[in-house]
């Protein structure tokens, strides 16, 4: 039971803080794990194995598991790569699991870091300008459910 409101209560923090933060525009006293930046590398759909980047901000508790959905037109052949604020590379292992991949850090990731989640080798099913959406879910260190951190938008220009 106590499980439960400790979920409750994070859910609906995360879910207030990110509306307060939207709504003034700055997300850097969050007290919870929360995307910063997107990007495609480059931005042209037509480019075969572009890298997707989105930066994830880790405050609040130790972050052990990402979990990202793929949308249904999108493939990544080169597995995930995430680095810290150092450019320094997170020791990971990452399944797929259908159109979800599951990052499980090796060791939980500390409040106060930033990390860049780079998918590697994707490739689009359009060639056309597209604003892609990946739901993002983490887990921290003690928890056994996910709780939502955003959604990644990537845009790709022709």
């Amino acid at each position: 039971m106590k499980f439960l409101i400790y979920t409750t209560i994070i859910s609906l923090s995360l879910a207030g803080s990110i509306t307060a933060a939207r709504a003034a525009g700055v997300l850097k006293d969050a007290k919870v794990p929360h995307l910063t930046t997107t990007a495609a590398i480059p931005r042209n759909p037509r480019v075969p194995f572009a890298k997707y980047r989105f930066g994830l901000h880790v405050s609040g508790y130790p972050l052990s598991q990402l979990t990202i959905g793929i949308p249904e037109r999108v493939r990544v052949s080169d597995g995930i790569t995430v680095t810290d604020q150092s450019g320094q590379e997170i020791e990971s292992s990452t399944t797929f699991e259908g159109n979800t991949a599951i990052v499980t850090f090796a060791q939980p990731v500390a409040p106060d870091t930033t990390l860049k989640v780079t998918l590697n080798g994707v490739r689009t099913s359009t060639f056309s300008s597209r604003v892609w959406l990946f739901p993002v879910t983490g887990r921290g260190a003690e928890m056994t459910t996910d709780i939502p951190l955003g959604m990644a938008r990537i845009a790709t220009y022709d």
